[in-house]
């Protein structure tokens, strides 16, 4: 299910599979190991029967339910069944488990043979040029800065991965709970780096933190058991840590530092109310910024130039190259007639937006800042509640007002 949902959950759905794996190794047989391979295959196969990709069934994606990741389902449902036939058969224990390990890294590398962009990850939907110029314009993929974003979203984490490592070192003669707990701290490790580099997966540490919380107050309570009261500090202190580092983190640059106060004069681009503006732009194509292409796709009847989804890469690097085309010319740029709009839709922002940061002084994005308009552009409306302008462009051998 959470595969389905959100896929970039697949490598810590592979370390719990990875952990039955490991439990199998030291406790013979393990009966419900072919029913969770049946049930997993199953569940991802009826997801992708009701909810397949735009391109059919068979059409591979690795940022969505897919054919991959039902093939991921019966590879597991293999191995499974594989581990399963192994403990019908009288062999010595050494054996059993190098076999087991060996059947399952050739299912799993067969997988990746034939589902090889499951290994690239994004650099399979794009190049390392278009994934720095997309992914730099998408909030939720930046890296944590911010003390308030170290301590709320990689803070956890941190904690996590600590706890673990002290678990490894007290059960350190014990194999099977040293694997357990070495699979939760590579899950751990890697959803915290992955959150320091992309603000996107800030949700997994905090999950892995809340997973173990009940067994660190356990903790806390059977090492301080015979002094209840020290006890019952240790444990509201966890969770105070937990609950209020991320409050305080937070609020103290803003208490101890003065911070510039908010013009109040500054455009909102606010699109709650754009939809009159827009009118003119029905069913036509409208240059504008790509990450508000989908609220103005739920306000008006307009069809934006490109957006920030993956499948649309190209069309998002054709508006970001007309918002950086040289606009001081009597006709559009080749950059905008390319992208096929009509019209533009622009808000003075108080600050530039990453598709237009390091753009020319002759740059669409720089002019239209500047309240330049460009000679093959005319504005038809503005909005001055929120600061957005609509303008048309009347290059000749063009339509020039919409009927």
């Amino acid at each position: 299910m959470a595969i389905w949902l959100m896929p970039e959950t697949m490598p810590w759905v592979l370390l719990a599979q990875a952990g039955l794996g490991w439990y199998w190794l030291f406790r013979p047989p393990v009966p419900p190991l072919l029913i969770n391979g049946a049930a997993f295959f199953a569940t991802l196969a009826a997801a992708l029967a009701v909810d397949p990709p735009h391109g059919g069934y068979l059409t591979p994606e690795i940022d969505r339910l897919s054919i991959v990741y039902v093939g991921l389902g019966l590879a597991i449902l293999l191995v499974t069944f594989s581990l399963a036939r192994l403990d019908k058969v009288d062999l010595p224990t050494k054996s059993r488990n190098l076999i087991g390990i060996f059947v399952a890294t050739c299912i799993f590398l067969a997988w990746l043979a034939i589902f090889p962009h499951v290994a690239l990850g994004p650099f399979g939907l794009m190049s390392a040029s278009e994934m720095h110029i997309f992914f730099g314009s998408i909030s939720e993929t930046q890296p944590a800065r911010t003390a308030s974003q170290v301590v709320g979203l990689l803070g956890p984490g941190i904690l996590a991965c600590t706890f673990a490592i002290t678990q490894i070192l007290y059960y350190r003669r014990r194999l099977l709970p040293v694997g357990a707990w070495s699979l939760f701290m590579i899950g751990t490790v890697l959803a915290t780096g992955l959150t320091a580099r992309f603000l996107i997966f800030q949700q997994y540490p905090s999950a892995f933190l809340c997973g173990i919380l009940p067994i660190m107050l356990d903790r806390i309570t059977t090492r301080l058991g015979s002094r209840e009261h020290y006890a019952a500090a240790g444990r509201v202190g966890l969770v105070a840590v937990i609950v209020l580092g991320p409050i305080i983190a937070d609020a103290a640059p803003k208490m101890l530092w003065n911070h510039a106060k908010i013009d109040h004069h500054r455009p909102t681009c606010s699109m709650r109310h754009i939809a009159h503006l827009l009118a003119p732009a029905a069913d036509q194509i409208v240059l504008t910024r790509p990450g508000e292409v989908p609220e103005l796709l739920y306000r008006t009847q307009i069809i934006g130039v490109g957006s920030l989804y993956q499948h649309g890469v190209r069309a998002f690097l054709r508006d970001w190259a007309a918002w950086r085309a040289n606009a001081d010319h009597k006709s559009e740029p080749a950059a905008v007639r390319a992208s096929g709009a009509r019209y533009v839709l622009f808000c003075p922002a108080g600050k530039s937006y990453p598709i237009a940061q390091k753009s020319g002084p002759e740059a669409l994005w720089t002019m239209l800042s500047q309240n330049r308009t460009p000679p093959w552009l005319k504005k038809i409306g503005q909005q001055k509640s929120s600061g957005f302008r609509l303008y048309q462009i009347v290059t000749d051998g063009r339509a020039q007002i919409a009927k």
